[in-house]
């Protein structure tokens, strides 16, 4: 079933004072919102993209290859991809509805075949490595992924360049209890100016582009924040919420705005239930020891609530406490916040 986007255009004037307050203008499919990334004498703050980039294609699945991670669709449109940008396939319907799929980058696509009509999609970083859900006539979308240069421009508009890691602008993300770090290099001394990344042997090596993958939050380190900073994100709010994989260890989850849950409670913040933990892999207990826990980012306190947990009953019953067995107090959820997942390993 090919769609075609509806896009509800919005004219926004903007005034100075927009850049001092976090407001989110958005219309059926399309959004923007000031996010403020860094705050005044707070050294670190952990913020999430609440969109994903509009879709540049839409289509249905002809055939799967599961053995070669290779989807089929006639329409032949890889060839119109960007090579220096990356992409994902999004499942819009059928059993794996919300699962997205990293597609392979253009000089891998250019090496496996020259046919347009394949897609080939990166296990590695995708939602799933499992493609056998997917049906022939399941339906999904192609959208470009966000670059970090988009949010943090190298020029140190936003975060600083430095010397060194430890006084300059820094990015971290953090899944399955591994750390992804990126600083602003001025070049001075390291010769490379621009985003560097420290792998896991602490070598620094430059990146010409990072994109952020769906699902994850990030921490923003400033080293001397004097004053707020905003950045202003535009994008498509989704209309199904989609899968942000929970592995053991540490992740730092995104929170996006989700259009079929403001539309049901008419609010622009959401519950834990709302954001489809459980279904990604959250696991309650019967006692706290059992049970995955989860801390919710405070944006305006700039610090993580109590630590929370999913009680799960014999009646199959949930119910979110916190560590001393209390009703969550803050247990809402802002778009662009993140939230700190401890998944233990099973």
């Amino acid at each position: 079933m090919k769609k075609k986007l509806t896009i509800l255009t919005i004219i926004l004037t903007f005034q100075l004072s927009i850049a001092y307050t976090q407001k989110m203008y958005t219309g059926k499919t399309v959004g923007l919102k000031s996010q403020c990334v860094v705050k005044e004498g707070k050294k670190y703050n952990i913020i999430s993209i609440p969109f994903i980039k509009p879709s540049i294609h839409n289509g249905d699945i002809e055939a799967i290859n599961p053995d070669t991670f290779c989807l089929i669709d006639n329409d032949k449109f890889t060839k119109d991809l960007h090579p220096e940008k990356n992409y994902i396939l999004l499942m819009t319907d059928g059993k794996m509805a919300g699962e997205w799929f990293f597609l392979s980058t253009n000089k891998t696509r250019k090496a496996k075949v020259n046919s347009s009509s394949q897609i080939f999609v990166d296990p590695f970083k995708s939602s799933t490595s499992d493609l056998s859900g997917i049906s022939s006539s399941d339906s999904y979308e192609i959208h470009p992924l966000y670059d970090l240069t988009e949010l943090f421009p190298e020029d140190g508009s936003i975060l600083p360049a430095g010397n060194f890691d430890y006084e300059a602008g820094r990015i971290q993300l953090l899944s399955n209890d591994q750390k992804t770090t990126l600083w602003l290099s001025n070049g001075n001394i390291t010769s490379q100016k621009g985003w560097i990344r420290i792998s896991q042997n602490n070598v620094n090596k430059q990146v010409d582009h990072f994109s952020i993958l769906p699902g994850r939050a990030m921490i923003i380190f400033h080293p001397k924040p004097e004053k707020d900073m905003y950045v202003y994100l535009t994008g498509e709010a989704l209309e199904l919420p989609v899968s942000k994989p929970i592995y053991p260890g540490k992740n730092l989850i995104s929170v996006e705005y989700q259009l079929s849950s403001t539309y049901t409670s008419n609010r622009m913040d959401y519950s834990l239930d709302e954001l489809n933990l459980i279904e990604n892999g959250f696991v309650g207990g019967k006692t706290i020891d059992e049970s995955d826990k989860v801390k919710i980012w405070n944006q305006e306190q700039s610090s993580y609530g109590d630590g929370i947990w999913l009680l799960r009953t014999d009646n199959d019953v949930n119910e979110w406490l916190t560590e001393y067995f209390l009703t969550p107090s803050f247990s809402v959820i802002q778009p662009g916040g993140g939230i700190l997942v401890q998944k233990l390993d099973r």
